[in-house]
């Protein structure tokens, strides 16, 4: 589904402005994206929420490229309480 990469794809590079090398696996519903040393902050707790689509992260690289793996999860009709 092209919107569910879009959706994907968006809240990565919303999240991080040097969000590159994104790879998504529709199959497992895990995304992997590479940051720049600036944005890395090592492990991350809790959800990255955004356009429908929530993220979290199951996974992270700590030496060059830093990285970070995803699971996500596709909401209809997310709101914000």
């Amino acid at each position: 589904m092209e919107s569910e990469l879009t959706n994907v794809v968006n809240i990565l590079k919303y999240s991080f402005k040097s969000a590159s090398d994104i790879y998504i696996d529709q199959d497992t519903k895990e995304c992997e994206v590479t940051l720049d040393v600036d944005e890395y902050h090592g492990e991350l707790d809790g959800y990255l929420i955004g356009n429908g689509v929530s993220l979290k992260m199951i996974d992270y690289s700590d030496v060059y490229p830093f990285k970070y793996v995803f699971s996500y999860k596709l909401h209809d009709n997310f709101q914000f309480i």
